[in-house]
């Protein structure tokens, strides 16, 4: 059977976002797993018929939280042996790809939710997200 873990920073993800993906997945005898930081509407998630995981995962740059959470998902995916893992949201993307690459996950996967880049960014700010999605995505995607 083929597994599939959707990673993103916040439940709501896998409400607005990933719903059909999901239930469509889980439809086709795939097994799906979720994880993010756990809010108010887990049962909402559970609902698609998924196998959902609470991993905090911080939705800003902060080095201690965020290596807790790549090694966490480190120690959830090589439980799982996920056959892809499929990343959303920026910071959640970034640290699940991270993780799965340590894993040996073999199909790594992006999907650009909520992309950092915009007008109003300075120069250093722009280089400084654009260098690491470079790096991340040669590397790690």
């Amino acid at each position: 059977m083929l597994k599939i873990v959707q990673v993103a920073a916040i439940e709501m993800t896998h409400i607005k976002l990933l719903k059909t993906l999901n239930e469509k997945s889980v439809t086709n005898d795939i097994e799906v797993h979720c994880v993010s930081t756990f809010g108010t509407q887990q049962n909402e998630v559970k609902k698609q018929g998924v196998n959902y995981h609470n991993i905090n995962i911080d939705r800003n740059i902060n080095l201690i939280s965020n290596l807790k959470s790549i090694l966490k998902m480190v120690k959830l995916f090589k439980q799982i042996k996920p056959d892809i893992v499929h990343v959303h949201t920026p910071i959640a993307a970034v640290l699940g790809r991270i993780a799965a690459k340590i894993a040996g996950v073999p199909t790594i996967i992006y999907t650009a939710h909520g992309f950092y880049f915009h007008e109003g960014m300075s120069l250093k700010t722009y280089k400084f997200y654009f260098n690491i999605e470079k790096f991340i995505g040669k590397y790690f995607t």
